[in-house]
């Protein structure tokens, strides 16, 4: 038996490209973000997923939330 992990972090926000520390805030991904996302999305959407494992409330669940039962 194999046990495969994928760390998927969260694609780009104003914070992160200006090397900024966002701490608790929760910012929008930006364009390039969403691509970020959506590219993630077209090369792994034939994986089979066992489990994900994320925070909730936050921009990744919003961006899961229309392709993903949590």
């Amino acid at each position: 038996m194999s046990l495969t992990l994928y760390f998927l972090r969260h694609g780009q926000t104003d914070c992160s490209r200006n090397n900024a520390f966002c701490g608790s805030l929760d910012p929008e991904l930006t364009s390039d973000g969403l691509e970020m996302a959506q590219a993630f999305s077209t090369a792994y959407s034939a994986t089979p997923w066992t489990a994900i494992f994320l925070a909730l409330g936050g921009e990744l669940s919003r961006r899961l939330s229309p392709s993903v039962t949590l």
